[in-house]
């Protein structure tokens, strides 16, 4: 069942910073504009969107039976021109009186302040993500069957001096099943704190428990921006948000936090956008 789809907003991202122009802010592709925070704030012209943040989902998935009547768990797949989650989910909600401390509000963005049977409480929609070990490399991949094994990929001296392959007429060069490609592994942990948290938000918001699926889960790029808004006791309170905030890539995935005992890991790989293939090979053309 698991698929990551990169969608084309983090290609648009990677392309700015390839050719070192300024990051646009287009219109109906941020989650700030999803839940009105901070909508048309864009980065400064020397600012440049990151992978920082991650987003969680609950309707990445669909209840399926076969002919014999076995039910089963398929997926709801995403396109690349998805700029949101099927059914997004926050992280963290709490009461404003009970809202998070300084320091733990720091490891959340997309704050809201939402009044839930005459309450006011905050949530919370993207977590901080640890990317510092998200190194890329390069890998040569071959698909047989179906399945997809990868190995290093080590440039040597030919790679300097490449030989034109030699084409007789009527030849035409064939791609194999074997691909280059650029991969950066993201871990993302959820502790079992935070898997009582989403548990609980999906109480207060739902009355349902059972709502508590992680089956979506989608990495977002943005850029931190101080931020003010509504604090405990009507205060107002300085913490830090996000803006530019679009998904790069999702995966689909299935996790039941009430049946979860532990913290859950996930990995997602970031890679490159277009296929390389490799051509191994010369065929007569018909």
């Amino acid at each position: 069942m698991k698929n990551t789809i990169s969608t084309i907003y983090g290609a648009f991202v990677q392309a700015c910073q390839f050719f070192k122009q300024p990051f646009e802010l287009v219109p109906f592709t941020t989650q700030n504009e999803k839940y009105g925070i901070m909508p048309k704030v864009a980065p400064a012209a020397t600012e440049m969107p990151s992978v920082q943040y991650a987003a969680i989902g609950n309707w990445g998935h669909r209840n399926l039976t076969t002919a014999e009547g076995r039910p089963y768990t398929g997926s709801n797949q995403h396109l690349p021109s998805d700029a949101g989650l099927y059914g997004q989910i926050p992280w963290v909600v709490r009461k404003l009186d009970n809202d998070l401390s300084t320091n733990d509000r720091k490891r959340y963005r997309m704050r809201k302040v939402q009044s839930i049977g005459g309450v006011k409480y905050a949530i919370y929609y993207l977590r901080v993500l640890d990317t510092s070990l998200a190194k890329p490399a390069m890998t040569i991949n071959t698909k047989v069957n179906g399945v997809v094994s990868s190995r290093p990929f080590v440039p040597d001296s030919s790679n300097l001096s490449p030989t034109p392959p030699v084409l007789q007429d009527g030849e035409v060069l064939t791609a194999s099943g074997e691909y280059l490609a650029i991969k950066s592994v993201v871990d993302i942990i959820i502790t079992a704190t935070e898997i009582e948290d989403i548990i609980e938000a999906c109480r207060i918001l739902y009355d349902n428990e059972g709502l508590a699926v992680i089956s979506e889960i989608a990495l977002v790029t943005g850029v931190d921006r101080q931020n003010s808004g509504e604090g405990m006791g009507n205060n107002t309170i300085q913490y830090t948000e996000a803006i530019a905030a679009q998904i790069a890539a999702i995966l689909n995935t299935y996790y039941s936090l009430p049946a979860a005992n532990s913290q859950i890991r996930e990995t997602m790989t970031l890679g490159t956008s277009d296929p390389m293939l490799l051509n191994t090979g010369l065929t007569k053309q018909a």
